[in-house]
């Protein structure tokens, strides 16, 4: 589930900036959107991480985190409005810090302490593999919509991010489906 998310996340990752560029946003902005990601990330990895061991609810935390970064990704792809994709992009990058320390916690949940370090790569190859290839998406998407459809890059770049969300929605579900379940539930 973490790997369909990744790959709307590495979509987005090179998207969502081009997107910015294509509706007039310039250096100044384009800074903006990246500042206000990372200020939105530290606080999701801080918050959720912490909320989630003292509240017992990781499950929940993980699969609203994978529905904000699906939500995120298609509100981008329903706009034009710079204001709104940086709020959204904002919310995808808070969504995205926030699961990833819970991610790691339920990776390691029961097992030995001699497991943890196998487990976490594990989660990282996933990750890893789903950004590439949300990557890969992007370009295929873009390049395959302009080669062979003539589509504009706004056309195109909205239909990545959808792409994208899509993505994100099915590995939620999918993470819904095969998370362990809560400690004590």
């Amino acid at each position: 589930g973490w790997g369909l998310a990744a790959i709307g996340l590495g979509g987005a990752s090179l998207v969502v900036p081009l997107y910015v560029v294509e509706l007039g946003g310039g250096p100044i902005t384009l800074g903006v959107l990246a500042a206000a990601a990372a200020a939105a990330g530290a606080p999701g990895a801080l918050v959720a991480g912490r909320l989630a061991d003292r509240t017992g609810h990781r499950r929940g935390y993980v699969i609203g985190a994978i529905g904000v970064v699906a939500a995120g990704l298609g509100v981008v792809a329903a706009v034009e409005s710079i204001p709104v994709v940086l709020v959204a992009n904002a919310a995808i990058w808070f969504a995205f810090a926030a699961a990833t320390p819970v991610l790691t916690l339920l990776s390691v949940v029961g097992a030995p302490e001699a497991e943890w370090s196998d487990r976490i790569a594990r989660l990282n190859e996933w990750q890893g593999v789903g950004w590439a290839l949300g990557l890969l998406v992007g370009f295929l998407v873009i390049v395959g919509g302009e080669q062979l459809l003539g589509l504009d890059a706004i056309t195109l770049q909205r239909a990545v991010c959808l792409v994208c969300a899509v993505s994100a929605g099915g590995g939620g579900l999918v993470a819904a489906r095969t998370l362990p379940p809560n400690p004590g539930a």
